[in-house]
């Protein structure tokens, strides 16, 4: 698993409008579904017998309200009501968006790995809009040079439509039907994007606080912690744990992933490959290592903090790598009192972590010199002895 994560600023703008919001509306829900099932398109009489049981004239009007709303719509002036596009959604949803004409603090965010830009909505009492507005009123009234409310957005302005967007506290959906193009910025909150990377795929979670309206009295602000999990962000289409790992593990180890990438399809896995003298001796014992990676910025997917790759696979880059590592091993395998037999078992478990190269193994006499040029380390001591003893006979 890799855990990338960075913050993201998201952004919020009081302003006036009509915004849609989902609403659990079961009796609003069968009429859509009757419409749908009703090829011919839905009449009063048709909802009167099917849902009312009577009252034709009554189910004219629920279907003029239906229209209203847009949940309904006719091609000409009393012909029969179809569902709509919005109608739709609603209904495969199963909550009905009805729209409200108030202030709003709509909050909106930009990041590469947020395709939907708007994140919530929140209707605001005793708004700064409405304050700012009154403001501009009384200096214009008394003859002073106003200060002009703040423009809304691009992102506000571009999101407006039918399209229905998802709110990141709850879930609910919501349209930006109608915004004023005039309001008043407000504090910007910091959120943390994590995106824990595995071989089954990416989950990328937004989670934070957004910053609530004003609560009218004697009523506590509204809660708007967040943990909401995105849907795969177009961004990383296309990448998958291999690529991501071999990026992440060349800026760790800076080891180009020219090198990285051919040395994983000759390996047949995920793998490392490293000069001698760029080892440690716990690298060189484990043949494994934890990458740390700085701050690494990841082109389309952005900038992310630093962070980690776990239990790297480390193999020798070339043959005369893995030959030195090899007899390194060999010697720092000794451990005990030795002979012969015990070492060439010993050279053989250290061949065998080597399957990629044809390594050769010191054999003991080798072993034996080498202890003699070295008398005074402590392995030394190991072979030295049991050949003073005569047991190498």
């Amino acid at each position: 698993m890799i855990r990338l994560q960075r913050s993201v600023s998201i952004m919020s703008f009081e302003l006036e409008g009509s915004i849609a919001r989902s609403h659990d509306r079961p009796e609003l829900l069968a009429i859509a579904r009757l419409a749908a099932d009703a090829p011919a398109g839905l009449t009063g009489d048709l909802l009167a017998r099917e849902l009312f049981g009577s009252q034709p004239a009554l189910c004219k009007a629920v279907i003029e309200r239906c229209v209203k709303i847009g949940l309904l719509e006719r091609r000409s002036y009393k012909a029969p009501a179809q569902l709509t596009f919005r109608g739709h959604q609603m209904l495969a949803s199963g909550q009905i968006r009805l729209p409200e004409d108030r202030t709003w603090r709509v909050y909106y965010v930009d990041d590469p790995l947020l395709d939907a830009n708007i994140v919530h909505v929140e209707p605001c009492w005793n708004s700064n809009a409405s304050a700012a507005r009154t403001e501009v009123y009384n200096q214009k009234k008394h003859g002073e040079r106003a200060k002009d409310p703040d423009k809304c957005p691009r992102p506000l302005l571009e999101a407006t439509g039918e399209n229905a967007w998802s709110s990141i506290v709850n879930g609910s959906s919501f349209e930006l039907q109608r915004l004023s193009p005039r309001g008043i910025g407000t504090r910007t909150t910091q959120a943390r994007l994590e995106v824990a990377f595995s071989e089954a795929g990416p989950v990328v979670q937004l989670i934070g606080t957004l910053d609530p309206p004003a609560a009218p009295p004697k009523t506590a602000p509204a809660k708007l912690n967040f943990r909401y999990e995105l849907s795969l962000p177009n961004a990383l289409i296309g990448w998958d744990y291999d690529m991501l790992w071999t990026r992440l593990v060349s800026v760790g180890s800076r080891v180009p992933v020219q090198v990285l990438e051919p040395a994983r399809a000759w390996a047949k896995r995920r793998v490392l490959p490293l000069e001698w003298q760029s080892t440690s001796e716990t690298d060189r014992r484990t043949m494994r290592r934890n990458v740390e990676v700085e701050a690494v910025d990841l082109g389309p997917l952005g900038r992310f903090d630093a962070t980690r790759v776990d239990d790297v696979e480390l193999i020798a880059h070339r043959l005369e790598d893995a030959q030195m590592w090899a007899v390194w091993l060999q010697w720092d395998g000794i451990d005990n009192y030795c002979i012969p037999e015990g070492l060439i078992a010993n050279g053989e478990r250290v061949l065998a972590r080597f399957p990629e190269f044809d390594v050769k193994s010191a054999s003991p006499s080798d072993l034996l010199e080498y202890a003699k040029r070295k008398p005074n380390e402590p392995t030394a001591r190991y072979i030295l002895t049991s050949s003073d003893l005569g047991l190498w006979s």
